[in-house]
């Protein structure tokens, strides 16, 4: 026969084995925390703004591709290509004197936006700064209308395979390009121009110019 005393002693253990048990079954697991959101970061809205460009800076980190096309300080690639119109466009035979070209196309609209006032510059510069455009990938009638269109006069090269564009990485049009007399690629600038952007780039192939919208 059980001590009563012991009995009571079970018997209290028991009840306090069956109420912690309860506790574990009636209070819910704490959920496991949860990783913070990721962050995602934004670049600034680029102000709008109706002549924008981008110049290739000639300091560059060594091993970065360039921003757009060749960058300054480079030998200028060959260019030769039929002329719209007849003849040859030959930057070779064009070598003393201070070049800028002009990639472009007919369906380009900043091309289109620009073409009148490289047109109304050309007479300024005269021989100190001769322009050239190179339209990419088109048919010699589109470019013929387009330019007829146009009224342009500016000496037109055909480049019509792409050929021209592939090895001067001209792919952002309208892109353009100022070498001095030595052949040698001075300043590159792409996007939407206007008459401040044009002169600063005249002006790295020719110091002191002044143009007249």
């Amino acid at each position: 026969m059980r001590s009563p005393v012991l009995a009571g002693v079970a018997a209290g253990l028991l009840v306090v084995i069956l109420g912690l048990g309860a506790l574990v079954l009636v209070v819910p697991a704490l959920p496991a925390s949860s990783p913070a959101p990721p962050t995602f970061a934004f670049p600034s809205p680029i102000p709008a703004s109706p002549h924008r460009a981008t110049f290739a800076s000639p300091s560059r980190t060594p091993g970065a591709a360039p921003i757009v096309g060749l960058a300054p300080g480079q030998q200028a690639p060959p260019l030769s290509l039929v002329r719209l119109g007849g003849g040859t466009i030959d930057l070779a035979q064009l070598r003393g004197t201070p070049v800028w070209v002009s990639f472009m196309a007919t369906w380009c609209p900043e091309c289109q936006d620009e073409l009148p006032l490289m047109e109304a510059y050309a007479p300024e510069l005269g021989n100190a700064v001769r322009i050239v455009l190179v339209d990419v990938r088109e048919p010699a009638t589109t470019i013929a209308s387009f330019a007829q269109r146009m009224q342009l006069s500016l000496p037109i090269g055909l480049d019509q395979d792409g050929k021209a564009q592939r090895s001067w990485s001209a792919y952002a049009l309208p892109v353009h390009y100022w070498i001095d007399a030595q052949g040698i690629v001075r300043a590159v600038a792409y996007g939407s121009l206007g008459p401040s952007q044009f002169l600063a780039g005249v002006r790295h192939v020719l110091p002191g110019a002044s143009l007249n919208p």
